[in-house]
């Protein structure tokens, strides 16, 4: 977790929120170190830029420990999502990284 790019980043989205990529940016940072941070940026994500394709496979996987019911969700959400914006490297990263959760599962 690096402070001054943390810091870097909360400035950029004080300067324009409609901006995802500075919400990813901090919800990677975050990982590992702040997990609750990092929790709350994937949330804003999900809920405010649904459409902001990067997001669903980091989330996922944050979830994977903790709510198996909201990975599922995360996963299918950005499989689908993967589909409607014919990004068919994003889908076949998302497919493949569900289908091995999935198998870890049983």
């Amino acid at each position: 977790m690096n402070k001054k790019r943390i810091e870097l980043l909360k400035s950029y989205i004080k300067e324009d929120s409609s901006d995802p990529f500075n919400y990813y940016a901090l919800a990677l940072e975050y990982l590992g170190e702040n997990s609750a941070s990092s929790k709350e940026y994937f949330v804003i994500l999900l809920t405010n830029f649904p459409n902001y394709l990067p997001t669903y496979y980091h989330a996922a996987h944050y979830f994977m420990e903790t709510d198996p019911e909201q990975t599922a969700k995360i996963f299918e959400d950005g499989i689908k999502l993967a589909q409607q914006q014919g990004d068919f490297k994003a889908l076949a990263e998302l497919q493949n990284a569900y289908t091995n959760w999935q198998f870890e599962q049983e």
